[in-house]
């Protein structure tokens, strides 16, 4: 395992709820999808509605300065946001937690010009999917 950051290992990088339970399925989804060696964790709770609604400055603004700092050593630009099934930070259901991945997939994508972004829906089994 590389002890930094290096521009020669293949990664990607996601911003993931904190919820535990889907984290190991989320990353093996993506190391398979980008076929990467590793997957940066940014971990924030309800990511999708924090970037979507785009109420809590703080909480966006440290998703950026993750985000950037995991970009700038990627050779590859590859970015995912993560909704799931039961998320206790987002109690919208899931037709409009899918909607708000949509909206935050589509305000990563115009942030950050030339990045690949994924939206991962994690459904009632625990099983990864890209929804946008």
């Amino acid at each position: 395992m590389p002890s930094k950051l290096q521009s020669n290992v293949n990664y990607g990088t996601v911003i993931n709820c904190i919820d535990a339970t889907i984290r190991l399925p989320v990353i093996e989804f993506l190391k398979f999808v980008w076929k990467v060696q590793w997957v940066i964790v940014i971990n924030e709770a309800a990511p999708e509605k924090v970037l979507s609604e785009g109420k809590d400055a703080q909480a966006i603004e440290h998703i950026h300065q993750n985000i950037r700092a995991s970009l700038g050593n990627q050779a590859q630009k590859r970015l995912a946001i993560v909704s799931h099934y039961g998320c206790n930070l987002n109690k919208a259901g899931d037709v409009e937690k899918k909607g708000m991945l949509r909206k935050a997939v589509d305000y990563l994508k115009n942030k950050y010009s030339g990045v690949e972004v994924l939206g991962i829906w994690v459904d009632k089994e625990g099983k990864p999917s890209n929804v946008g």
